[in-house]
């Protein structure tokens, strides 16, 4: 109104233009200095040089963003809590970082991570913008990637069925099994090539190519989606400080990892296109029901959405189960012991040359699911939970205001190693904790150890996951030993969404007499 009152008093264009481009200025400004922000007493606000130097410009202009990029996944929160605790004298405090221009809540304090995804407020959360990097490979209507609450429930319970329990275990029964033993037949294969002694295998490289062939086949009743390893990891591992642009412009670049996921999808959107017209054309049995079986014959998905959830299953059902499987692996050969007496639980369940056990029985082996819940705890497959405040809230534990709009980091790999919860050796692999401490289950709340989430954005695959993991372990532990090889640099972790080793991570392994 301003501008057209001007213009009637002719006033000239420039300066009309002049003026409204002052006036957005100035409101931009003091948005900006008058904005909410967190605050409280038990939170501190990280400093330029408390993660690694950086220069006063660079770290002006875009925050903590560049060390994100190039340390470990995980150590960025554990550094940031680390200076936190060091200038409060808080062992629990929350902090706050920036990422580009915009601010990130890290928390933590315990009681507050439980009320933010449990308490009452839990309803008011939503996934913030910097998810939206993840639209290319998976999509905006996918489980992990949907913004709005009302239409993840919607979706949740549509894609439900495809993740009920006998949808599950007909899958370890057939495919899994299937794909772990020809899995043992290959790595025989290769140290019978060997010589027969013993061969170093990457094994990384090697449980991808499983898991991938498991969820091709338990999804999509496919073997194509296993051509596409390489353009997925690529996809995975190009994290960019460029990120901080957001979705909108950093999706739009003509990246590699952008091409990458153009031809996951395209060659997903394929295969699920075919599946659907012939599950709508003649339905499957219930007990040879794919995954994507369930959603297709579903008139409330739209193709569009089945893609989405699809390319989801894709990534979520191969990369954090062939991760989660290479570390444990990776622990059972730094201790023998562990790795002795896990072999000896196996070898009464299942002799030599026996039936494989069935996953009611693999559930029922305790050390085996200590093995496998102290490596979710020591290397949580996802880096950290990410979800935006929907309102105005103060933290119970911490009396810390977190304003509506900001975005709040739940680093997993501080909360699974919380000294107060696992104790003073919480840094240390040791399965016998599981077992030995008769109180640990009552300490471990669903916010203390959460490697498949907690809350309402729980992963709905966290029980096909969890069957994977066991028999993975179970029928590769039972049949070949695997050991470290001597001068090998440790591992570490590339800066992902998921925690994969940044290098081919190579085991001697040998078979079992």
């Amino acid at each position: 109104m301003v501008a057209v009152s001007l213009l009637s008093r002719d006033v000239p264009a420039d300066a009309v233009v002049a003026a409204a481009a002052s006036f957005f200025a100035v409101r931009s400004i003091l948005r900006f200095v008058f904005r909410a922000v967190p605050s409280g007493p038990r939170l501190h606000w990280n400093q330029r040089n408390e993660v690694e130097p950086c220069g006063r410009v660079l770290h002006a202009l875009v925050g903590l963003a560049p060390a994100i990029s190039r340390m470990e996944s995980g150590e960025p929160h554990i550094a940031c809590l680390k200076a936190a605790r060091r200038a409060l004298n808080d062992p629990q405090p929350n902090c706050v970082i920036r990422f580009g221009q915009r601010t990130r809540v890290i928390l933590g304090n315990p009681k507050d991570v439980e009320y933010v995804l449990l308490g009452e407020r839990s309803h008011t959360l939503t996934k913030p913008t910097l998810m939206r990097v993840l639209h290319p490979l998976l999509g905006p209507n996918g489980l992990v990637t949907i913004d709005d609450e009302d239409f993840h429930t919607q979706q949740f319970r549509a894609v439900a069925p495809a993740f009920s329990p006998l949808s599950v275990k007909n899958i370890a029964a057939t495919t899994m099994r299937e794909h772990f033993s020809a899995s043992v037949k290959e790595l025989k294969t290769l140290v019978a090539n060997a010589g027969g002694r013993s061969c170093e295998v990457n094994v990384n490289s090697h449980l991808q190519d499983v898991t991938l062939r498991v969820i091709s086949e338990a999804a999509f009743c496919t073997p194509e989606l296993t051509r596409l390893r390489s353009v997925f990891t690529l996809a995975l591992d190009s994290q960019s400080p460029l990120m901080i642009l957001g979705g909108a412009i950093y999706n739009r670049l003509p990246t590699a990892r952008n091409r990458a996921c153009q031809a996951c999808r395209d060659s997903i959107s394929g295969i699920v296109n075919k599946v659907i017209a012939a599950a709508r054309a003649s339905p499957t049995p219930e007990k040879d029901k794919k995954l994507i079986d369930f959603m297709a014959e579903n008139p409330a998905l739209t193709p569009e959405e089945i893609l989405d959830h699809a390319c989801t299953f894709a990534f979520a059902g191969h990369e954090t189960t062939s991760t989660a499987l290479t570390w444990l692996l990776y622990f059972v050969a730094k201790n023998p012991v562990v790795q002795s007496k896990l072999l000896e639980e196996l070898s009464e369940a299942f002799p030599a040359g026996g039936a494989t056990p069935s996953m009611d029985a693999l559930r029922g082996l305790e050390y085996l699911n200590a093995v496998a819940s102290e490596t979710l705890r020591m290397i949580p497959p996802i880096v950290s939970l990410v979800r935006k405040c929907g309102a105005d809230v103060v933290l119970p534990g911490s009396k810390t205001f977190v304003p509506k709009g900001t975005t709040m980091l739940f680093p997993l790999y501080v909360i699974h190693r919380n000294p107060h919860v696992w104790g003073d050796d919480a840094g240390t692999f040791r399965p016998e904790r599981w077992i030995e401490d008769p109180d640990l289950r009552s300490r471990v709340t669903p916010c203390a150890f959460m490697p498949f989430a907690a809350g309402k954005r729980a992963c709905i695959g966290k029980d096909f996951a969890m069957q994977e993991l066991l028999l993975g372990a179970a029928m590769l532990v039972r049949n070949f030993k695997f050991e470290w090889p001597e001068g090998q640099a440790e591992p570490i972790r590339i800066p992902s969404v998921v925690s994969r080793p940044k290098h081919p991570l190579p085991l001697r392994i040998s078979m079992r007499t």
